[in-house]
């Protein structure tokens, strides 16, 4: 049985999706600066931006086109990769247009780290495949002390869920 994969390289998340299977992702930013998540999408082609609004902390971060506070991508008939890439700025001023762009202009978050729960062998059967990668993020190291923890800038979810027999296939972004 082909399930999602995880590749990590600093701050960037690769998540080899097989066909088949649907991404909801959502994040919260800890700090009170801009956040913002750049997700790629190998099928589409196309980027997409969740941020976090300066001076708000433990709001759930936006898509900056849809104003949504997730973003699910449906299944696929054939594999996708989605990476995923954290960016931050402490520029008071920036507009959406400016904080889509804060992968070119603003710094790479350092690192991020990865946990995956697995569905636990135990479900019920018709609760359908699935995993949650939980990532932790961290925009500079060496800011771990007092009561301050290192990976505590900002908390995202990925939830993969295999598609039923019955569901419908959502390919209208497909080429």
């Amino acid at each position: 049985m082909s399930r999602p994969t995880q590749k990590i390289d600093g701050s960037k998340l690769s998540l080899e999706v097989p066909a088949g299977w649907h991404v909801i992702f959502a994040a919260i930013s800890r700090k009170d600066y801009n956040q913002v998540i750049k997700v790629y999408n190998t099928i589409t082609r196309e980027d997409d931006h969740l941020a976090s609004e300066h001076g708000k902390i433990l709001e759930t971060m936006k898509d900056l086109v849809t104003g949504e506070d997730s973003l699910a991508i449906g299944a696929k008939l054939k594999p996708m990769r989605l990476d995923f890439e954290w960016f931050y700025s402490t520029n008071t001023n920036l507009s959406g247009h400016e904080r889509a762009n804060i992968s070119k202009t603003g710094s790479k978050s350092e690192v991020i780290q990865v946990r995956s729960v697995p569905r636990p062998p135990k479900t019920p059967a018709s609760i359908p495949d699935f995993i949650t990668y939980m990532v932790f993020v961290e925009d500079t190291l060496g800011h771990g002390a007092g009561d301050h923890g290192i990976y505590d800038d900002g908390v995202a979810t990925i939830h993969c869920v295999k598609k039923t027999d019955n569901a419908q296939d959502d390919d209208d972004d497909d080429d």
